[in-house]
């Protein structure tokens, strides 16, 4: 047995910055948890899932809050919801396990995301150069896979003035370049 033990490390630590009054934060403590809904068995998932979490599983293209507001989950396919929280341990998947039981399949893709949280009163003028979806109809609460700068994204909306996106890991520092890139084409950052 080894005498050492790994540590997570983010992939864009120490990335977090200003642009005026908008802030870039790279959220780093918390976990992303897959949850398939198996085939056949919807009704008694979605039942199993408001019975553990409380309200009832995410809406096509909306997220939804646990009932203690501990838990943030999105739709994502017809058949896959991500939940996302803070991370206690290294294996946040029993976390939802312990919760909801064996009725999905639960799996950590908290490693293969990067995830940035914009907010500010011009996320929209920096956004809108980058995400091909229309934001202005795009209300909080609602979430969507799309591209940022030919690179997949989840897109989610936590506030009027907030987004929380979603990128896979090995691209995230492409990703926050973007970001970056479109900020400082907006406005004198």
């Amino acid at each position: 047995m080894a005498d050492y033990q790994l540590e997570p490390f983010p992939f864009l630590w120490g990335k977090e910055r200003y642009f005026g009054d908008n802030y870039l934060d790279i959220v780093s403590t918390q976990a992303i948890v897959s949850i398939a809904i198996p085939r056949d068995n919807e009704d008694v998932f979605a039942s199993d899932f408001t019975n553990a979490f409380g309200p009832c599983p995410p809406e096509p293209g909306h997220s939804v809050f646990s009932q203690n507001r501990d838990f943030l989950f999105l739709w994502m396919s017809p058949d896959q919801i991500f939940a996302l929280f803070e991370r206690d341990g290294l294996y946040p998947e029993l976390t939802v396990q312990e919760k909801l039981g064996n009725t999905g399949y639960i799996t950590d893709q908290t490693d293969n995301w990067c995830q940035i949280r914009l907010s500010g009163p011009d996320i929209f003028q920096a956004m809108e150069r980058i995400c091909p979806l229309d934001l202005n109809n795009f209300p909080v609460g609602k979430c969507a896979r799309t591209v940022m700068e030919h690179l997949s994204s989840v897109l989610v909306r936590e506030s009027e003035e907030g987004f929380l996106l979603l990128s896979p890991s090995s691209s995230a520092q492409s990703f926050l370049e973007a970001i970056e890139q479109s900020f400082f084409n907006t406005g004198d950052y």
